[in-house]
């Protein structure tokens, strides 16, 4: 019995991550006004960001992040780098 509620609840908990709500407009609007997601990222930290030797594409956790957070909004992302963590936070 324990087993059947322990799947039964995996199960509803795997099928509520697989499908996302809806992105209320408004959402949508104050996030990419233009259209298109920017997202800023601090290269100088490696545990977030990597910049791919071959192509020179950043990758990461940030990166990551802002593709899903643009797929979740239907719209195009585009990857701002920043020098220093704090350039970042002033633009």
């Amino acid at each position: 019995m324990i087993r059947f509620a322990t799947m039964s609840f995996a199960a509803l908990l795997l099928s509520s991550c697989a499908t996302a709500p809806q992105v209320p407009p408004a959402a949508r609007s104050e996030l990419a006004p233009t259209g298109k997601l920017r997202v800023g990222i601090n290269v100088q930290n490696f545990l977030l960001v990597n910049k791919e030797r071959v192509g020179g594409e950043y990758s990461g956790v940030a990166v990551d992040l802002g593709r899903e957070l643009g797929r979740r909004l239907g719209v195009p992302i585009e990857i701002v780098a920043f020098d220093t963590a704090g350039k970042l936070a002033v633009r």
